[in-house]
């Protein structure tokens, strides 16, 4: 794909921007319109300047036609020589130039980079295309390269070689070149090109420190630990599998979605390094933990202390609060307009920064637990009485019926029973009903006294 097939808007277009075999026929390219011909322009003048002292010389004293040979000789090889350490004095004072431009110290080696920016690596056949090639720069971690490393303030030409969870932004004349990614082929980095930043794609948890003030004034600090990662949308999801049909996918594990890259290193602003005092460039980590933080103060700011603390009165909670579902959903949407994702969220050690306050919380705390304890114990020995009032309302209902059930059927089956008798039989039954009621567990406890004395009786009178 060529350099006007490119467009910033289309991702799909970054990564085949310049190919090896491109870049390297530009080399040859730039070298015959640049390098050759202000080498043969240099050659001539000083070979001009040479030919002419020596013809004034000839003409002067006379010479041998041997002579006007080694003449002529000396005419080319002079101009050869003096072109050539005109032009490394060039390209000495040049590398000092840059030296001083980026505050490199003197003692830095950067002839090899100067003569490869400055002629390339013409293309060779393949059986000695190793001879000569671009040198590689590999991405395992973001910390693989550092901030002095040459490819961040000089530029290519290079090999980028980026693993799985990684992705490169790169720039070029300080402004937005492309987001390469992992995957084959290996692309490349062009000669104008400068590497800005390098993004983790893998899951990141970071932990920071944070105070603010409730609602009713009082300060208190907490400590936020967050999982975080790099948003990807659904196209970049399918993208990164191989799928039946989809051979040409890449097989990656964290999906990487250019756009996303560009969006949160673009979103990036300066903060004030607490130790040094100094403002550095921001990362997305930090730009997304502060935008938990600050979302979770709004909140904390937005309730008094023991509203953030208690759920009711009668269930205290120390040193913590839930997250509800609103303020989840507001960092969400705060990290989702910056291109991160929230993977989970725990908030702990919730304290007032005033020791004295901070005391008087826990008495008061203590206090609310007592009284939760106690109407805990309340509740539970009024539903005790509560459940052994409806058992034996239910046994002397059921005795009762039984009683009743047992006398309507004396009182059906046998007919023209004589008055006297049936009291009688009433008595009969009772003992009966009386003693089969003993047999069970629920309602032998709960038969009085009495009513053992009075079956005693009974049976002693009917000769049971």
């Amino acid at each position: 794909m060529s350099e006007n097939s490119y467009s910033s808007e289309n991702s799909n277009t970054w990564a085949v921007r310049y190919t090896k075999k491109e870049l390297q026929w530009d080399d040859i390219k730039r070298i015959g319109k640049e390098i050759i011909p202000v080498v043969l322009l240099l050659f001539f003048v000083a070979m001009y300047l040479v030919m002419f002292l020596y013809t004034q010389m000839a003409l002067k004293e006379g010479i041998s036609d041997s002579q006007k040979k080694i003449i002529l000789l000396k005419a080319f090889i002079i101009p050869l020589i003096s072109t050539g350490m005109l032009f490394n004095i060039l390209s000495n004072q040049s590398q000092k130039l840059i030296k001083r431009m980026h505050k490199l110290p003197d003692e830095y080696e950067m002839s090899a980079l100067f003569k490869r920016k400055l002629y390339g690596i013409p293309p060779f056949p393949k059986p000695f295309e190793k001879l000569a090639r671009y040198p590689f720069i590999t991405f395992r971690e973001p910390e693989d390269l550092d901030g002095e490393h040459w490819a961040r303030w000089f530029g290519g030409p290079a090999t980028l070689v980026i693993y799985d969870g990684l992705a490169v932004y790169i720039e070029r004349g300080n402004q937005f070149s492309r987001v390469l990614g992992p995957g084959l082929p290996m692309p490349v980095l062009e000669r104008y090109e400068t590497i800005k930043a390098i993004v983790d794609l893998r899951p990141q948890v970071r932990e920071m420190l944070a105070k603010t003030w409730t609602k009713d004034g009082v300060e208190i600090e907490f400590k936020v630990r967050a999982e975080i990662q790099v948003k990807s949308s659904d196209e970049s999801k399918k993208k990164s599998v191989k799928t039946i049909g989809n051979e040409k996918n890449k097989n990656l594990i964290y999906p990487f979605d250019p756009n996303t890259v560009k969006t949160i290193v673009e979103r990036t602003a300066v903060r004030l390094d607490d130790k040094t005092k100094k403002l550095l460039e921001s990362t997305w980590d930090r730009a997304a933990m502060g935008t938990i933080t600050g979302t979770i103060k709004k909140y904390i700011a937005a309730h008094s202390i023991d509203e953030l603390f208690f759920e009711n009165e009668n269930s205290p909670k120390f040193l913590s609060f839930d997250i509800s579902e609103g303020l989840s959903n507001n960092i969400k949407i705060g990290l989702d307009a910056g291109g991160s994702h929230l993977i989970s969220l725990q908030i702990a050690d919730v304290t007032p920064v005033d020791s004295e306050i901070l005391e008087t919380l826990k008495i008061y705390w203590q206090v609310q637990k007592e009284k939760y304890k106690i109407i805990k114990e309340g509740e539970y020995t009024a539903e005790s009485i509560r459940v052994k009032q409806r058992v034996e309302t239910r046994a002397y209902q059921e005795f009762l019926h039984t009683l009743i059930d047992s006398l309507s059927e004396i009182n059906e089956e046998v007919e023209g029973i004589d008055p006297e008798r049936f009291a009688e039989t009433s008595l009969l039954l009772l003992a009966q009903t009386l003693e089969k009621s003993m047999g069970d567990p629920v309602l032998a406890p709960i038969i009085a006294k009495e009513s053992l004395k009075a079956l005693a009786m009974l049976k002693r009178q009917l000769n049971m």
